[in-house]
């Protein structure tokens, strides 16, 4: 059995959701500030960021497909493409 080789991309994509929660933080001290411009402009910000986590995560997996890591079987392979459609699907 060959080792998985966990795709770099899936790096990007974490950072890309840690940006996001820290701007949606600071989208939510906007508005608790009035500061709606401000408060726009960082949810716009979030929204991106999570399109682009998505985005790398589809990318991630289609790396891992290309490795043969698929639905057959049990084991992480099936773990890995359930957790990201739960992700998808709460972004």
């Amino acid at each position: 059995m060959e080792a998985i080789v966990m795709p770099k991309i899936f790096w990007v994509s974490t950072a890309a959701l840690i940006l996001s929660s820290i701007m949606i933080q600071m989208a939510l001290r906007s508005f608790k500030q009035r500061a709606m411009s401000q408060y726009r402009l960082l949810i716009g910000i979030t929204l991106l960021l999570g399109m682009a986590f998505v985005l790398l995560q589809w990318e991630g997996f289609q790396q891992l497909w290309a490795q043969k890591i698929r639905f057959q079987g049990s084991g992480a392979g099936q773990f890995l493409y359930v957790i990201f459609g739960l992700h998808a699907v709460h972004l």
